[in-house]
């Protein structure tokens, strides 16, 4: 191997003599010498005192000169001879983590518009920036959406993404093989760093600390950094003392899990172009309403009711779907329980209508059958977990694309019509308080 690395930076050193003027050549470039390669990287030796703006100025050049071995994708710069670091675990952006793949609703917006801003403006705006929220709504995804954002549309900068989880296992075999100044090297030498998962640092004192130190090296230095755990530092109380008061000095910005219209479009995306069939036959609005944990619970139901459609050669039907749900764990098929049944939400609004309970459910047609019939609806599908067929078959046996005309029409009508509006209000008084 040591042969072949001295070809590359041979092949490298080359191309930039060629392409760069003899002075800028001799400063900047000709004192760098290769130490060695690891995991698609070729380490070069820097003097101290040049080697941050070599990286700044000619990082992107270097690296497209690596043309010899497809092996070797990067180079990066450190300090005296140290050896390349052992093969620990150096987690890459996933591509498909970006902006334009993240669903924006009301429980993440104002986490995606400082993760955005933080891509757009690294180091100017928000620094640190710590994410928090439950497992599974989205924080790695913006993590990585901004490691990708800014690989991409930032020319010359250095992106390092890691778990917490990583960021310890290094370390210790950093100090394993006596590579402490290389390790520091790695986290501390970048223009964007991401770390995840910083939960996993309690009760882990001296990993703390020099998690702490790196962010400071890095911030320091003028670079960004982001953070993100499953709660806030306030609600860690094993972690390190220091490193929980740095990172409340950051802006907190709190993911919740998805409200209904964010795991309904959640689901669309998902579907692609299935989207519109399964829409219109109630199956995403079945999972949106059902599934109220997190994000991949989510995604994980459709794909188990759309491979159990397949494997079983079945139609994907409303039905089909009850069926896969009811057949889950409660974990994945969590939702609050609502007491709530559907024939107490019938008798309570045909006794503020004066009007018999049966009438929900016969076939009359009057005015005032119709509008007690569509109230008691919509509140049923606001109420209840009950799936808009089950709804349906509780008023007569009826579709249930006339349960979702009923919902949409009540709630225009609690826009314009006052009445409508004291009557549901004093329906969701008496049905909570029942």
């Amino acid at each position: 191997m040591e042969d072949q690395v001295e070809e590359i930076w041979r092949h490298v050193d080359d191309t930039l003599r060629g392409s760069l003027p003899p002075d800028v050549y001799r400063a900047w470039i000709e004192p760098l010498a290769p130490v060695g390669a690891q995991g698609g990287v070729l380490y070069l030796r820097a003097p101290a005192s040049t080697r941050e703006w070599v990286r700044r100025r000619f990082g992107a050049l270097l690296d497209a000169a690596l043309t010899v071995n497809p092996a070797i994708s990067r180079i990066e710069l450190i300090a005296g001879d140290a050896p390349p670091p052992p093969a620990a675990a150096r987690m890459s952006l996933k591509p498909g983590y970006t902006f334009e793949a993240f669903v924006i609703g009301a429980t993440n917006r104002f986490a995606h518009a400082a993760s955005l801003a933080v891509a757009e403006l690294p180091a100017q705006v928000y620094n640190p920036l710590f994410i928090c929220g439950q497992p599974g709504i989205g924080k790695t995804h913006l993590l990585q959406a901004i490691g990708n954002y800014v690989s991409l549309c930032v020319s010359g900068l250095n992106v390092r993404y890691a778990t917490a989880e990583t960021f310890t296992s290094e370390f210790l075999a950093a100090l394993q093989h006596n590579q402490a100044p290389l390790f520091k090297q790695r986290y501390r030498s970048v223009d964007v760093l991401l770390l995840d998962d910083v939960q996993f640092l309690e009760s882990k004192e001296r990993t703390s600390e020099e998690f702490l130190y790196t962010i400071e090296a890095a911030l320091t230095a003028g670079a960004q950094v982001v953070l993100s755990a499953d709660r806030p530092p306030a609600a860690m109380p094993l972690l390190h003392a220091p490193l929980k008061g740095r990172l409340e000095g950051g802006l907190l910005v709190e993911l919740t899990p998805p409200d209904y219209a964010t795991r309904l479009a959640i689901l669309r995306r998902q579907a692609g172009d299935a989207g519109s069939d399964l829409t219109a036959s109630g199956v995403l609005d079945l999972l949106a309403r059902r599934i109220q944990g997190n994000v991949r619970s989510l995604e994980s139901a459709l794909v188990r009711i759309r491979a159990f459609a397949s494997l079983t050669q079945q139609p994907l039907t409303l039905e089909l779907a009850e069926q896969v749900i009811a057949a889950m764990s409660p974990e994945d098929a969590a939702g609050p329980s609502r007491s709530l049944s559907i024939e107490r939400i019938q008798a309570r609004t045909s006794n503020a209508l004066q009007l018999d309970p049966e009438a929900l459910t016969s076939a009359r047609r009057s005015r005032q059958v119709v509008y007690a019939r569509q109230v008691a609806m919509y509140l049923c599908r606001e109420l209840t977990d009950h799936s808009l067929p089950a709804i349906a078959r509780r008023f007569g046996g009826r579709d249930h694309t006339t349960v979702l005309h009923a919902h949409r029409k009540v709630q225009r009508q609690l826009l314009v019509d006052q009445p409508t509006k004291d009557l549901v209000d004093n329906l969701l008084r008496e049905l909570n308080d029942a």
